[in-house]
């Protein structure tokens, strides 16, 4: 028999069996050792062939089934079961997790949409089909209802007249993703000033007195608009040096109780 010619990407490690058993079935297919393989077909010369083949195309750590097996059915058999399905569990695990992404709070377009191809890249790794338009219907199903006007229009293909005519892809659709983002955040940042000012204005009605619509007057500087906890002549007073006319503490000049008395020598 010819030699055996086939790559395969990797050699089989703890989490690559199904793109490593699809590659590997296919490899013996092609040189006519699959169906000992499979124990369709009983010839020794090939079993033997299939067997060093398969054990030269795994980890060291994982050399140990092919040592301790003595033909290439058991070898498959085992390691299908010891790593096959784990695979297909995790393989329908990241098409649910695909099917019912969303868009995370402070995520933004850019990472949400990779963290979606990234999935997409796993599964096609695993050999599973994922078409690029059904990333896309699951990426726009992720959106919050902030994202449903553009959304919709992308569904009704209503701007694809300014695309030139392509076919839905996440490519397509990617820079109106991104600016319907900029504009909802710009959207936000104008409400919550707007909400801020809003504060600031109710702080300043209520430094005024009672019913009378008259501005507070501090008990400290007796000026207008704040109270004396907010008074910054008291905190300024208290920090530096006293009344300049007794040297005190405490208050200041106009407040002192020496009357007449001007600026004392110390």
């Amino acid at each position: 028999m010819a030699s055996f010619k086939f790559d395969l990407s990797d050699k089989l490690t703890d989490d690559n069996w199904l793109t490593w058993s699809r590659e590997m079935k296919f490899g013996l297919m092609a040189n006519g050792l699959w169906d000992v393989v499979t124990g369709e077909e009983v010839n020794v010369g090939k079993d033997k062939k299939a067997l060093g083949i398969i054990g030269s195309s795994v980890s060291a750590h994982l050399a140990e089934v092919v040592d301790t097996s003595t033909t290439s059915y058991m070898v498959w058999f085992r390691y299908t079961a010891l790593y096959g399905q784990a695979a297909a569990v995790s393989v329908l695990y990241t098409k649910r997790e695909l099917d019912n992404i969303q868009l995370l709070e402070g995520e933004t377009i850019m990472q949400y949409v990779t963290r979606a191809q990234s999935m997409q890249a796993q599964l096609k790794k695993a050999g599973e089909s994922v078409s690029d338009k059904s990333v896309l219907t699951a990426i726009l199903s992720g959106l919050p209802k902030e994202y449903g006007l553009v959304v919709s229009g992308i569904v009704n293909q209503r701007h694809f007249l300014s695309l030139g005519g392509h076919d839905l892809s996440v490519t397509n659709v990617m820079g109106l993703l991104l600016q319907t983002q900029k504009d909802l955040k710009e959207t936000k940042d104008k409400k919550e000033q707007a909400t801020a000012l809003t504060a600031r204005g109710h702080n300043r009605r209520n430094n005024r007195d009672g019913d009378s619509g008259q501005l507070s007057k501090c008990s400290w500087c007796h000026k207008a608009g704040h109270v004396e906890a907010e008074c910054r002549s008291k905190a300024r007073i208290q920090s530096n040096d006293g009344c300049y006319k007794c040297g005190e503490h405490g208050h200041i000049a106009r407040n002192c109780h020496v009357k007449g008395q001007g600026h004392i020598s110390l």
